[in-house]
């Protein structure tokens, strides 16, 4: 890919999630039409967003998008298990990758949470 195609992608991809968070009343709403942009200009089959739900101190999913093919639907909407690209995410406290899985224990917060 040339970098003045990787550029007007990226641009793309600004200018659709923009509009998507502009126009909705929260992530929740804006979620599916972020997260199909991404998917759209990078050829992912499967994206989440996650948010953190302080009072639980848990991650809880928000939004997902899939293609449809075989394998990219996942059904789980709440985050228990360190087991997950999510949750390496939540362990480490950066974005992960499906690639770059590590499998790890659960962090306890305080008040019982895990991270």
């Amino acid at each position: 890919m040339t970098e003045r195609r990787r550029a007007r992608q990226f641009r793309e991809v600004d200018l659709a999630v923009t509009e998507a968070l502009t126009t909705a009343e929260n992530v929740r709403e804006a979620g599916p039409r972020v997260l199909a942009a991404i998917c759209a200009a990078f050829g992912w089959p499967y994206a989440e967003i996650w948010l953190v739900d302080q009072d639980a101190g848990t991650l809880v999913l928000a939004a997902r998008h899939h293609t449809g093919e075989p394998g990219t639907g996942d059904p789980h909407t709440g985050f228990g298990s360190c087991d997950t690209v999510t949750g390496t995410a939540w362990r480490t406290g950066r974005p992960a990758w499906a690639g770059e899985q590590h499998v790890a224990a659960p962090i306890r917060l305080a008040g019982g949470g895990r991270r």
